[in-house]
């Protein structure tokens, strides 16, 4: 399923993939080390000012995490050590399905990500962190991870097309990069499977 979540940069109007695939690099993946999927603090700690680091297998689970409004870096590429490293100086918490990355950063708060599936994935994180009732969707930019300010339309129409601006009601910018955002047209579709995503935790069963 695609959606998109139109946005508008200096080079003009784009419509943004964030639920197409993502170009992850392909990698083997080995079985997890036994209990790896329990964070190194209690999740009583964590709270809506958490943030995340994650790795270059998981560009899909860091796109998500944007759009439902954590604090998420993610690098196409990135050296481990340089991974953790910004983890550790920015207080983020490291997500990975990479068991050798897991294993050596023994000082940060780590979880290990189970599924290939990035809906499985996203679970995951949220039922681990207990993260669902601080969801705040699109208050981040999907591409530089800063929090989004309100536009108004009157500013918005020096933006963006003349078409968008007729036909979106409300807009945000990004205070880092000056992206502009509104809901394009699969926005529904986006929509219904974030309450999917949401709805599945008040599930125990699933």
């Amino acid at each position: 399923m695609s959606g998109r979540l139109a946005q508008s940069g200096e080079r003009g109007v784009r419509n943004a993939e964030v639920v197409g695939s993502s170009p992850i690099p392909s990698t083997t993946v080995h079985s997890p080390p036994p209990a790896c999927t329990v964070p190194l603090c209690p999740v009583s700690v964590y709270n809506k000012t958490m943030r995340f680091a994650v790795d270059c297998m998981l560009g899909k689970l860091a796109k998500w995490l944007k759009i439902l409004g954590f604090d998420t870096v993610f690098h196409g590429r990135i050296e481990d050590d340089a991974l953790m490293e910004q983890a550790r100086s920015e207080g983020r918490t490291l997500l990975t399905r990479d068991t050798g990355l897991f294993a050596r950063a023994k000082d940060l708060p780590k979880l290990f990500i189970e599924s290939e599936r990035w809906e499985d994935q996203v679970h995951q994180v949220l039922t681990a962190f207990n993260l669902r009732e601080q969801v705040l969707p699109y208050s981040r930019c999907i591409e530089c991870n800063a929090e989004l300010a309100p536009l108004s339309r009157d500013a918005a129409a020096n933006l963006v097309s003349a078409s968008v601006h007729g036909s979106a009601n409300t807009f945000s910018i990004c205070s880092l990069c000056g992206r502009v955002f509104w809901k394009g047209t699969h926005s529904r579709r986006m929509e219904k499977k974030m309450k999917e995503i949401l709805n599945r935790g008040q599930d125990r069963d699933v």
